[in-house]
């Protein structure tokens, strides 16, 4: 009886000290496929919004380019219409009375 009861306490302790020598990996915190797959996808949703931005702000800019070159064009006919009634004014024809004040004069 005494050699059953040896044999079943060292049963006992040859299966927990196997038990403790086998790895533990702890599922929770292993980067499984699931995780990387999931930051894959927070990267590729990061880069697809700063697209989205990038192509807002360009937009934007041209917008804004294109107006000042509308503002510039307007402004540039707009003081060619003033410079073209200015040479008018000067390169007419003077008068005959003009030129006689400017002999006499």
């Amino acid at each position: 009886m005494a050699v059953v009861l040896a044999v079943i306490c060292l049963s006992v302790i040859l299966m927990s000290l196997e038990t403790d020598a086998q790895p533990t990996v702890d599922e929770t915190t292993s980067c499984g496929s699931s995780t990387l797959e999931k930051v894959v996808e927070m990267i590729r949703s990061i880069q697809q919004e700063n697209a989205r931005e990038i192509r807002k702000l360009r937009e934007e800019i041209v917008n804004k380019v294109m107006d000042e070159i509308r503002n510039l064009k307007t402004e540039l006919v707009s003081n060619t219409t003033e410079c073209v009634c200015e040479c008018e004014c000067v390169t007419a024809k003077p008068s005959k009375q003009e030129l006689i004040s400017a002999f006499v004069g």
